[in-house]
């Protein structure tokens, strides 16, 4: 499966000081996943604090739309 991070997504996680590492990590290892319209969201906790991954499912891809600190 291959993760794919929107412009959108890259652009805020650059804002936000949110590395890739951490993207893939949160994806990988959730502490919560649920789906709310149509959309996935997850939580990582990190050393700095918990960020939420939105990303959706498309031809075995994860697609990032954004990414945020909670």
């Amino acid at each position: 499966m291959k993760v794919i991070l929107t412009k959108h997504a890259e652009q805020r996680a650059l804002e936000r000081n949110i590395s890739k590492d951490e993207i893939f990590d949160g994806l990988v290892n959730p502490y919560n996943l649920e789906k709310r319209n149509e959309k996935n969201y997850c939580q990582k906790y990190t050393s700095r604090g918990v960020i939420e991954i939105v990303f959706e499912r498309k031809d075995n891809n994860l697609i990032v739309i954004t990414v945020y600190w909670v």
